[in-house]
């Protein structure tokens, strides 16, 4: 018992449930999104799943897939991704497609919030954006 509490890492927090972003503070506004120059995401929720799926929708998109954790880490497996909008996914946004956007999302874990700062999109571009969404309560 003493020698597993001494050499046992500390389990990650957690992870499952509900989470949406609230309105961001005056703080936050102030601090990133006019000083640093951020867009401060806002409308996003997603659905963490016990089973290591999850379910992410955007202002824009609907996104399934499987999640893991890596230390402070919460890395989504984007299997799927669909626009919200029924004619998008005929006709395309500008000549792409949202399954183009298939890949890995990593958002950081705070003690009751995930977040996302400087999103890498599928082009290797970087976007200054932040996205914090925070666990509703049961």
């Amino acid at each position: 018992m003493i020698l597993c509490s001494l050499g046992c890492e500390n389990s990650p927090p957690e992870i499952v449930g509900d989470y949406e972003i609230v309105e961001y503070s005056i703080s936050d506004k102030l601090w990133y999104g006019g000083i640093k120059g951020y867009d401060l995401i806002s409308g996003s929720s997603i659905t963490i799943n016990s089973d290591s799926t999850f379910k992410y929708i955007t202002c824009g998109n609907v996104m399934n897939g499987n999640w893991r954790i890596v230390t402070d880490t919460l890395i989504l497996d984007v299997i799927s991704n669909q626009w919200r909008i029924d004619s998008l996914n005929i006709y395309g946004f500008e000549g792409k497609c949202a399954e183009d956007d298939i890949g890995i999302t990593k958002f950081q874990i705070g003690k009751n919030y995930i977040q996302i700062i400087d999103r890498v999109t599928t082009d290797g571009q970087i976007e200054k954006v932040i996205e914090r969404m925070y666990k509703k309560k049961i």
